[in-house]
């Protein structure tokens, strides 16, 4: 059994998930927001500063990252977002203090279709190829023909900063405080004022939703964001930028610290739909800005210096594992597991087992049909097994009572 370190680090969570961060090429210039259609094509908006004036990009990518092609550039302003509605061939990007720009054909060419207000845009939002949303330093602006025209929904103190919605449920948090629609945005009202600015937020169904932000704060709302819970770690060296889940489960944020000369990615997981999280560590080298999850089988995260990766989390469980003819039992157990073999060739089975920190307890290869392990030195605890034979893989939890 082969396990790649020099791109690849794999990193176990209190026993329901174990993820590998790759690095892939870094871009030319700061990426600012990604979009992702499935788990090659992709686009990523950039930040470039030529003689102290912001310089934008939209790239594109058709091999997972490995490799992008520039589809517009804009010497106005950096792109501060990215959405294609229901992943279709119509997207959107936006240019900050700037221009909409627009595709039809799945991002190879863009046009820019002007300004929806003289203000700054902070962000947007859109529900369909057709409608969609936007704030500037204080109005919320809603259009239903694709931009031509925007129309004015309501005037606030500032901007909203993050904006989402799910059905016809929506939110947004304006710097000040926290509002909801259920009308699909015609009306707002406030709900709850938080701490501190929020920066992104993500829900998952109608009722449970993340949002994080300055300070490294998390908070989760499981009544449709009428009220919610601080459950961050809280270091206020850190700030959190994005938050997404993976699955009702599964939820990553991404950050950095906030000294301004020596920046620190930061990478956290849930793995209990928000309730606690964990510091997790990747190669990255710069802080992130995004992360975006195109199905429950990869990820990509992206920021400061071109920074691009990949994640490819695999679910893991606790019930015996059959790996064609393979069985491994108890589980949970107290001393000892037992791999079984059906024949003698297949007792050729490699197998590593890890704690929880990534690092390797016992490895081995299978000498009999039914191969005893011994694991009474082992604490009372999690553990993940990775079992391999031939073109055969299956990662599992171990749990020792």
């Amino acid at each position: 059994m082969k396990l790649v370190y020099s791109l690849i680090i794999s990193i176990l969570f209190s026993g329901t998930a174990y993820a590998q961060w790759t690095a892939l090429p870094k871009l030319d210039h700061e990426v600012m927001d990604i979009y992702f259609l499935d788990e090659t094509t992709g686009f990523a908006v950039t930040m470039l500063d030529s003689n102290g004036n912001d310089h934008g990009q939209i790239m594109k990518t058709t091999d997972g990252g490995s490799s992008w092609t520039q589809k517009q550039y804009s010497t106005n302003n950096y792109f501060s977002a990215i959405q294609f509605p229901n992943n279709g061939s119509t997207g959107y990007a936006l240019e900050n203090g700037g221009d909409f720009y627009k595709t039809t054909d799945m991002g190879e060419s863009w046009t820019n279709i002007g300004e929806a207000s003289a203000s700054f845009n902070e962000t947007m939002y859109w529900t369909s190829a057709d409608e969609g949303y936007y704030s500037d330093a204080s109005i919320t602006w809603k259009t239903t023909d694709g931009g031509s025209n925007w129309v004015e929904k309501q005037e606030f103190v500032t901007g909203f900063q993050a904006l989402e919605f799910f059905g016809n449920q929506g939110w947004y948090y304006n710097r000040t405080n926290f509002y909801s629609s259920s009308d699909a945005g015609a009306t707002w009202s406030s709900s709850v004022n938080l701490p501190v600015v929020i920066m992104d937020m993500d829900f998952v169904d109608s009722d449970h939703g993340l949002a994080v932000g300055r300070e490294d704060k998390i908070y989760l709302s499981e009544d449709g964001g009428a009220t919610w819970t601080s459950v961050g770690l809280n270091d206020r060296n850190f700030d959190l930028m994005a938050v997404k889940f993976l699955t009702n489960e599964v939820a990553f944020a991404v950050g950095t610290n906030d000294d301004p000369f020596d920046k620190e990615p930061r990478t956290v997981m849930s793995v209990d739909s928000g309730k606690t999280w964990t510091v997790v560590n990747n190669s990255a080298q710069a802080n992130l800005n995004d992360v975006f999850f195109p199905n429950t089988a990869i990820g990509f995260t992206g920021g400061a210096e071109g920074e691009f990766m990949k994640l490819i989390p695999i679910t893991v469980g606790e019930a015996e594992i059959n790996l064609g003819d393979f069985k491994v039992f108890p589980n949970p157990f107290s001393e000892s597991i037992f791999l079984e073999f059906n024949s003698e060739d297949e007792k050729a089975a490699s197998y590593q087992i890890l704690d929880l920190s990534g690092r390797r307890v016992k490895s081995a290869s299978a000498v009999a049909l039914v191969e005893q392990i011994d694991l009474s030195d082992l604490e009372s605890s999690t553990y993940i097994l990775e079992l391999e034979f031939k073109d055969k893989k299956e990662i599992r939890r171990l749990i020792k009572r």
